[in-house]
């Protein structure tokens, strides 16, 4: 009688998670920076499904962005948040949503916030999270009302710094709602090349 050695099974691998990042345009700024750049990491941890999309496909980061090899970059252009084209935007990024089975949706700045919660919300996204890098003084009276409405509907709001979160707290977001997490940065960006000589690096810059 011969005798069968039970295989070991590997266990099956966690499902990944898919995260949409929401960008405004691919246009060179310090919020669509932050977003390449999450999106990169996110990628490189190999722990989650990552999509991009924009409201607006243009840009000089567009090139970099297609580089990351997230698939394709949906646009969902708007004209206004009051008209038309509005709701059909929402409906196809509730369908979007659901083709690409999101989990989280991550927004950058007011407009992502106020399209992308929003559409997020309708499309049941389990998880969504809104934005916030700056304090007062930048949005009229209207777009921070509207602002506050869609916090409501978020999971969480990201604030840049401690600044930006007690501004959103004496606007009326519960702290609770908030989490800080600082802006990155990408070092080997900023590296100086090999050999740099410092007198070379002053005649770079004109000093």
């Amino acid at each position: 009688m011969t005798t069968v050695e039970p295989r070991s099974i590997a266990p099956a691998a966690p499902p990944k998670r898919n995260v949409l990042l929401l960008i405004d345009s691919f246009d060179v700024g310090g919020a669509e920076g932050q977003i390449l750049l999450l999106a990169r990491l996110l990628k490189e941890s190999g722990r989650f499904g990552v999509h991009l999309a924009c409201l607006k496909r243009r840009g000089l980061l567009l090139a970099e962005a297609e580089r990351l090899g997230v698939g394709p970059i949906p646009e969902f252009p708007l004209t206004s948040f009051y008209d038309r084209n509005m709701a059909r935007q929402l409906r196809r990024f509730r369908a979007f949503a659901r083709e690409r089975q999101l989990d989280v949706v991550h927004t950058e700045g007011f407009y992502t916030n106020v399209f992308g919660v929003t559409a997020a919300a309708l499309a049941r996204v389990p998880a969504r999270v809104a934005f916030r890098g700056e304090t007062a003084g930048w949005r009229t009276e209207k777009q921070n009302a509207l602002e506050r409405a869609v916090f409501r509907l978020a999971s969480v709001v990201h604030a840049n710094s401690e600044a930006v979160k007690t501004y959103l707290v004496r606007d009326g977001v519960p702290a609770a709602k908030i989490a800080v997490v600082y802006n990155g940065l990408d070092l080997a960006r900023v590296a100086p090349p090999a050999g740099l000589r410092r007198e070379d690096a002053l005649a770079a810059c004109g000093l």
